[in-house]
């Protein structure tokens, strides 16, 4: 399996995505409190898990303890390899994918993406949200992963 394309994309894109990342945004964005992260617990909800089934948790806490990253829905994609090598050796997705939990987190900030991946000469995507919840407001203990299949919209390569 290859990746061919990941692309970081503004908030303001979610317009265009899959209702369930936006949906999944303006619950997060309408449960901020003053600018402050949300805790899962406000987030989390019933209803929530009714509207957006395929959310997945990722606890930062024991990812900073040296335990594996589990990335959710996208696990089964870590291992794609970029066809474009470099001198390092084989760039993974799994591996750009953790940076984007971690800058998520780090930042405070959501990261909207959309991946496109090669199997067997099929071209298909995803687009993924990452949402950190924190529950003292500010440093993020919880990320959200949200990802849909779907089109997305790169340039033919």
């Amino acid at each position: 399996m290859y990746w061919l394309r990941k692309k970081i994309l503004p908030i303001p894109a979610l317009i265009g995505a899959h209702p369930a990342l936006t949906l999944a945004f303006r619950l997060w964005n309408d449960s901020r409190d003053e600018g402050c992260l949300p805790p899962r617990c406000a987030v989390d909800t019933p209803q929530f898990r009714l509207l957006v089934p395929d959310a997945h948790w990722i606890d930062l806490r024991r990812a900073r303890e040296d335990a594996p990253i589990d990335l959710g829905p996208l696990e089964g994609f870590a291992s794609a390899i970029s066809p474009e090598m470099n001198r390092a050796g084989p760039c993974f997705l799994g591996d750009s994918l953790i940076d984007d939990l971690e800058n998520a987190a780090f930042a405070g900030a959501p990261i909207f993406f959309e991946i496109e991946l090669s199997v067997h000469g099929e071209r298909f995507g995803y687009q993924a949200l990452l949402i950190p919840h924190a529950d003292d407001g500010s440093h993020a203990t919880e990320i959200a992963v949200i990802a849909e299949a779907g089109d997305v919209a790169f340039a033919p390569a």
